[in-house]
């Protein structure tokens, strides 16, 4: 957190836009800098942070990848649809 926090100031700072990029499997293609952006990858922030089953609600890190997901979900007797 302190790293992205650390990035985010400094591309403030220099008036760089930033390029969030989730778990980098390229399903989305929405990891592009095309316009001199700096992308910053969030692929090593991937934990699961907490859930509620009652709910049927989680919150994870922007690194957590569908597969991921989905394989939490059957854990829990859940199943969470993607539709690419």
């Amino acid at each position: 957190v302190e790293q992205v926090q650390a990035i985010v100031r400094w591309a403030n700072q220099h008036k760089v836009g930033l390029v969030p990029s989730g778990g980098r499997t390229g399903l989305s293609a929405a990891a592009v800098a095309a316009n001199g952006e700096v992308v910053v990858a969030f692929d090593y922030m991937n934990r699961i942070l907490d859930f509620n089953a009652f709910d049927r609600t989680v919150v994870c890190q922007p690194g957590v990848v569908t597969k991921q997901l989905q394989t939490f979900a059957e854990e829990n007797g859940l199943y969470y649809p993607v539709d690419f």
